[in-house]
């Protein structure tokens, strides 16, 4: 069920596959459109809907939970690593929060082309927290120890800053203000 946070009241994370479907799907078509070929690498492919929606020439789907789709069963850190990446030119990041460990296993992956087009969701709340290596990238130690609340409502200034490092300088997103206590933004770059 859910687990008891330190006011006594239960916590629930819920975890809704293909939420915004639609809107998803139109962001990928459109930004593959112009593409000559589409050779996708899934990382959370869940049961692979998203992309049988949209003309591709190659699907590589990796999902962690076993019993959706036709996928490789199996950690998507592990298969990033090992993985020749230079095989895709869209890789999904679909995640339930904010893939950080993935794009920097991607950009570590010395066989990542450029041009290729990476979709992500950055989820932020007030009470998830940001991923560790972002507040080692940023020192945010402090902040965190003094004001958590705020800092976790605004994990998606503190993504942009991340991708910023990581060379990007142009991202295309949408925005689901749908619940008052989380905000999701989905969207791509391109390396």
């Amino acid at each position: 069920m859910g687990k008891k946070g330190s006011s006594g009241i239960k916590t629930h994370s819920v975890h809704t596959d293909n939420c915004n479907f639609a809107s998803k799907v139109k962001l990928r078509a459109d930004a593959v459109a112009s593409l000559p070929y589409v050779n996708v690498l899934d990382c959370f492919a869940g049961e692979n809907r998203i992309w049988k929606e949209i003309p591709h020439n190659d699907y590589y789907g990796i999902e962690k939970e076993a019993g959706k789709g036709t996928n490789l069963n199996a950690d998507n850190l592990r298969v990033i690593k090992s993985l020749d990446l230079s095989r895709f030119n869209v890789i999904d990041l679909d995640s339930y929060g904010t893939p950080i460990d993935q794009i920097l296993a991607l950009y570590d992956n010395e066989t990542l082309q450029k041009g290729t087009i990476i979709f992500y969701t950055c989820i932020t709340g007030v009470i998830s927290g940001p991923n560790k290596r972002i507040v080692d990238m940023f020192n945010m130690y402090n902040m965190m120890r003094k004001a958590r609340t705020l800092v976790n409502n605004q994990i998606h200034r503190v993504f942009y800053g991340f991708l910023y490092k990581m060379g990007v300088r142009k991202i295309v997103e949408f925005t689901d203000n749908s619940k008052k206590t989380f905000q999701k933004k989905y969207g791509y770059f391109i390396v």
